[in-house]
């Protein structure tokens, strides 16, 4: 159940803080995606992102594993269309 509820609400967290960069640069996006777990893992003493990643090969439950899934899906397809929607913006090369 806490594996559950703790992949689930860090899924929620990174999906509500990324949709703030709908209008940001691809830059800007980028900077927020890392910027989340450069935080996320140290608070947690590198618990919060791995609790997901260990779902994944640590339980036998098949609804875990799918709900870690979702969230692994669900963060790489909000990040590529943030990603597609925003311009480069600024920085080295551009």
């Amino acid at each position: 159940m806490a594996l559950r509820v703790g992949t689930d609400l860090l899924g929620q967290r990174m999906s509500e803080l990324l949709a703030g960069k709908k209008d940001s640069s691809a830059v800007e996006v980028t900077a927020c995606h890392l910027y989340l777990w450069r935080e996320i893992l140290p608070r947690s003493d590198f618990a919060g992102g791995i609790a997901v990643i260990a779902v994944t090969v640590a339980t036998d439950s098949s609804e875990l594993r799918e709900r870690a899934a979702d969230v692994f899906r669900s963060s790489r397809v909000q990040l590529a269309e943030l990603l597609s929607w925003s311009s480069p913006g600024s920085g080295p090369g551009w």
